[in-house]
């Protein structure tokens, strides 16, 4: 009986959770949504969507050279931090130094 209480609660925690979420990226959208000059109350899907107004932002904030440039970072360093992630792995697994199993206790805690 417990355990089903328990997971009663954790569901319902989790849903809340995940309406505290999800909630203000709903009220982006419909804002984006809404036609320019219009300011709007609550969530309120337009009866006539803007969809034009994401192609506009996209001209209107220059974003292909960001992209560009995030993704040149992106193929720089994830490889990098992969490879010495892995020779890091590699060494405290082989050598075992003093401290090795409370470092990683704390390090897969959180």
């Amino acid at each position: 009986m417990r355990a089903s209480r328990d997971a009663a609660s954790r569901t319902v925690l989790l849903v809340v959770l995940c309406l505290v979420t999800v909630f203000p990226l709903l009220s982006m959208l419909s804002s984006a949504l809404q036609p320019e000059g219009t300011v709007p109350v609550g969530i309120s899907w337009p009866t006539d969507p803007h969809w034009e107004n994401f192609v506009l932002a996209w001209e209107a904030a220059h974003f292909w050279p960001l992209l560009i440039s995030s993704v040149l970072i992106v193929l720089g360093v994830v490889p990098l931090s992969l490879a010495l992630a892995t020779f890091a792995g590699y060494g405290l697994a082989m050598l075992r130094p003093k401290g090795t199993r409370s470092w990683a206790r704390s390090s897969s805690s959180g």
